[in-house]
């Protein structure tokens, strides 16, 4: 039996009871109440208040309960949850640096806006009175740190779209999992029972759900295909 989290190339236990599994492959007896991440998920005895997410099958022999959730997900294997795993982590990464930047940007803006009436002062007097000017110490430092918070600007500007490249391909190759994902089923041996739910969940570029219920007594296999969920009648199914 299996109450805790667990992260795993391939998993097997005969109940699981309000666990936490991440794997490539999970094969249990029965599970009550658990979360499991997976390609591939084979289960004898579905009970209530699952959630399973995977990204090639899930195969059921008896559900038992309701408030399952089925859910269709292309970050389901252990490859692509590490994948997610260590994007999220580098876009937080980015998103402190980020913020750190601004703040930045803005102080040395602030600066920049402080001292513009004694630069354009200096912009447009003549060479003589220039002189004069710069001979007064409050000129002298409002100049330096005119000069300085200009350089620093462009240095902030130049890392920031360091990041917002960095930040992008973190994105990209998030979309990219995504837009890979294309085929994945739930098969049955019995009816289900009580009231389920299937979803195909995306969250990237943005987050959407696309949803099927399932009623008592349904007799179906379903599928995701086409960017569709399917519901395949078991009278349909050959052999």
């Amino acid at each position: 039996n299996h109450k805790g989290v667990c992260y795993a190339k391939e998993f097997e236990c005969k109940y699981l009871e309000r666990a936490k599994v991440y794997a490539n492959s999970v094969k249990v007896e029965a599970s009550a109440g658990s979360v499991v991440y997976a390609k591939e998920i084979a289960l004898e005895k579905l009970k209530s208040d699952n959630k399973l997410y995977f990204s090639k099958q899930c195969l059921i022999d008896e559900v038992d309960g309701n408030g399952n959730r089925f859910i269709f997900y292309a970050f389901g294997g252990r490859e692509n949850q590490e994948e997610l795993k260590t994007a999220k982590q580098k876009l937080n990464a980015l998103g402190l640096k980020s913020k750190k930047i601004i703040a930045q940007h803005q102080s040395l803006n602030h600066l920049v806006k402080n001292h513009q009436a004694i630069m354009e002062k200096l912009k447009n007097a003549t060479e003589e009175i220039k002189r004069s000017l710069m001979q007064q110490e409050s000129v002298k430092d409002a100049y330096s740190e005119f000069m300085f918070a200009l350089k620093r600007l462009k240095i902030l500007k130049a890392q920031m779209l360091e990041l917002q490249k960095i930040n992008n391909e973190c994105y990209a190759k998030l979309i990219s999992i995504e837009n890979s994902f294309q085929h994945a089923s739930i098969t049955t041996k019995n009816p289900f029972k009580q009231e389920n739910i299937v979803i195909y969940h995306r969250n990237y570029p943005k987050v959407s759900n696309s949803t099927a219920m399932l009623s008592h007594n349904e007799s179906v296999n379903v599928i995701y295909e086409d960017h569709k969920i399917k519901k395949i009648p078991k009278s349909t199914i050959k052999g």
